[in-house]
């Protein structure tokens, strides 16, 4: 069976399944965080082309046993997130295409290094649910593909990184824009997704790159130290104001992934990571204009704090 590993902030993931490969050759983005590297404690296998029974479409379905814990839209395609409490408790997430009969079904059981999936033809199908499955695994690694996008610069000549985060249509992308613009050596990490983390061994707020940066290609398999995390919105004006740890929490949750919110478990993670986090980095929220100005104004408040 044909497969490849993938190393994706830290975690090598072991994607295979032959009708699955035919359709990941034809999505951008993975090819940078291809590896050689097999074998390790930090592998997880992505099962494709698996034979799974969809919950969605089984009119017996038991809602005491199989629990829909969130629905919601993704482009044309209606999206199914389920806890299925039985002998072998996992989560099951299905993906149906509006008018179509075929189901797009990943499997997890918490705890597992593996992940099972049907296989696809839909490159959008595979990327977005290679993105839950990956969530799934990595909440487990105490890391959060984190919706924002993410400039690096160089303060004192060291690489840093900051992420924007905003609702989408807040300018986060404008912002980013604003900065390579007006900021010397200044580049886009990634525009969508990007995946962080604590470090344990240094206890600073890494971001890493991902396969996953929305509209934007920008896919690099590169990491920095974050040296602030900054919540966007419109304003009349440009101002910065520092958040406690209280707010923190209020401005990153938003941005974790939606569907994980509606499960203790997961959630619980998602929490023991963010309080990780916030112990080493300063939150932001800027009311901003779309100008010059507002890059001056988050840099210097990074300096001043």
């Amino acid at each position: 069976m044909t497969s490849k590993y993938f190393n994706i902030a830290g975690l090598l993931l072991k994607v295979q399944g032959n009708k699955t490969f035919s359709t990941l050759r034809r999505l951008e983005g993975f090819a940078p965080f291809i590896t050689n590297e097999q074998g390790t404690e930090k592998e997880y296998t992505a099962l494709m082309d698996c034979q799974i029974e969809s919950i969605r479409k089984n009119p017996h379905t038991d809602p005491q046993t199989y629990i829909l814990l969130h629905k919601f839209d993704f482009e044309d395609i209606d999206c199914y997130f389920y806890l299925v409490k039985n002998e072998e408790a996992h989560y099951q997430f299905e993906m149906i295409k509006r008018g179509g009969d075929n189901c797009f079904l990943i499997k997890y059981k918490p705890g597992s290094h593996i992940v099972e999936a049907t296989g696809t033809d839909s490159p959008t199908e595979l990327r977005f649910g290679l993105w839950m499955a990956y969530g799934l695994i990595a909440s487990a690694r105490k890391r959060i593909a984190i919706h924002s996008s993410v400039i690096v610069y160089n303060p004192d000549h060291l690489s840093k990184a900051v992420l924007f985060l905003g609702e989408s249509g807040t300018g986060k992308s404008t912002h980013t824009r604003l900065w390579r613009e007006h900021v010397p050596d200044c580049f886009l990490l990634n525009d969508d997704s990007p995946i962080i983390q604590s470090d344990p061994l240094t206890g600073k707020t890494i971001v890493h790159g991902s396969p996953w940066s929305g509209k934007t290609p920008c896919y690099k398999n590169l990491s920095f130290e974050v040296a602030a995390i900054v919540r966007l919105s419109q304003a009349p004006h440009n101002q910065l104001r520092k958040l406690s740890k209280l707010q923190s929490i209020g401005a990153l949750l938003p941005s974790c992934p939606p569907a994980f919110a509606y499960d203790k478990h997961l959630q619980n993670r998602i929490l023991e990571t963010l309080s990780g986090i916030l112990l080493q980095t300063p939150v932001y929220h800027l009311e901003c204009l779309p100008d010059k100005d507002a890059v001056e104004t988050v840099l210097q408040g990074i300096r001043t704090h």
